[in-house]
């Protein structure tokens, strides 16, 4: 992600993760569509300072205050990276974009991303975010260009044996023309 747009830094964030790939053409449209987790939410440019922004840090289990600057906990006190709020997301990048990275026109962080946000536009279910390892994950998908389904993947979120066994649970779009 383009330094320029966020004070010198790179946006991606430590809890933000890239867990699939693959090129979708639907032979009107076509873009390499990634899946993930993304730290954050709609209200963090908003409002910054509410605890359901997405705020994230680096924590000491036992040590110091378990609260962001901002005063927010989070839902699981570990040590290591911590966030109050997660979502499901799909980046999908244009292919003229990455033709252009490609061939050195572009730096490699300058294609910006369409970002969906599975939570909020679908509603999606996904593994809880106290559930490490799976939280709010999409974690592969398949592409069945014939049905044009698309298949998505979230660990953990089948909760049809009770909250003790969580199985996988399979979304399926049916992806526009």
């Amino acid at each position: 992600m383009n330094p320029d747009l966020n004070g010198g830094v790179g946006s991606w964030g430590d809890l933000d993760t890239i867990s699939g790939g693959i090129y979708l053409n639907t032979g009107t449209k076509s873009g390499y569509v990634f899946s993930g987790t993304l730290a954050g939410s709609p209200l963090g440019l908003s409002e910054p300072n509410n605890c359901n922004a997405g705020h994230e840090w680096y924590q000491n289990a036992g040590q110091g205050t378990l609260l962001c600057s901002h005063g927010c906990a989070t839902a699981v006190v570990n040590a290591g990276p911590n966030s109050t709020k997660l979502f499901p997301a799909l980046l999908i990048v244009d292919p003229a974009d990455v033709a252009k990275v490609v061939a050195g026109d572009i730096e490699d962080y300058a294609p910006n991303p369409n970002v969906i946000n599975l939570d909020s536009t679908f509603g999606i279910q996904t593994a809880p975010e106290d559930q490490q390892g799976a939280a709010r994950n999409i974690s592969g998908f398949y592409y069945d260009p014939v049905r044009r389904y698309l298949f998505l993947a979230a660990k953990g979120a089948d909760t049809t044996h009770g909250n003790s066994f969580r199985e996988t649970l399979i979304h399926v779009f049916e992806v526009a023309q």
